[in-house]
């Protein structure tokens, strides 16, 4: 249900205008009227943060891939995930893959989300490797300047009190 959300909403959100000229972050409001924020390359892969309902951890991250990353599933797979921010150290973590989307969650079972989150706060860049379920790792880069705001702005706008980086 997630990612047919996150797939609906997506072109409006990345169509939309930045929200400050040092930022690509494009906002959107949702259906359930909390906002979104994400960007987009020229791939056609998007990064989104957003919440499907108000409340302390329920922000998360998604990463919308054009091509396929996994098989449905009643239980969505975890699956490797690295980060690389700026060109830096590599993070290597996991997060549940659905069929075009890969999301990073910040709840009791599996908090993700920071080690995503609290490096992008000062990034330029943000490379993702996502392993792929049946076919090669697929490589995406994100320009993620502005971040900060972003972030603030969707988990203020969730009520979620559990912002890592603020």
């Amino acid at each position: 249900m997630r990612a047919m959300i996150l797939a609906a909403g997506a072109a409006a959100l990345i169509a939309g205008s930045a929200h400050a000229q040092t930022s690509g972050w494009g906002y959107f409001e949702g259906e359930n009227g909390v906002l979104q924020a994400g960007v987009a390359n020229a791939e056609g892969q998007q990064l989104i943060l957003k919440c499907d309902e108000s409340g302390d951890n329920k922000v998360f991250a998604a990463v919308h891939s054009p091509e396929p990353l996994a098989r449905p599933q009643q239980r969505p797979p975890a699956r490797d995930v690295r980060l690389q921010f700026d060109g830096g150290r590599i993070i290597d973590t996991r997060w549940r893959f659905h069929p075009n989307t890969a999301i990073a969650l910040n709840n009791r079972r599996e908090s993700t989300l920071p080690l995503l989150l609290n490096p992008m706060v000062d990034a330029n860049e943000l490379t993702i490797w996502l392993d792929r379920e049946d076919g090669p790792e697929i490589r995406m880069s994100f320009t993620v300047t502005g971040a900060s705001d972003a972030i603030n702005r969707i988990f203020e706008s969730c009520g979620d009190s559990a912002n890592p980086i603020g």
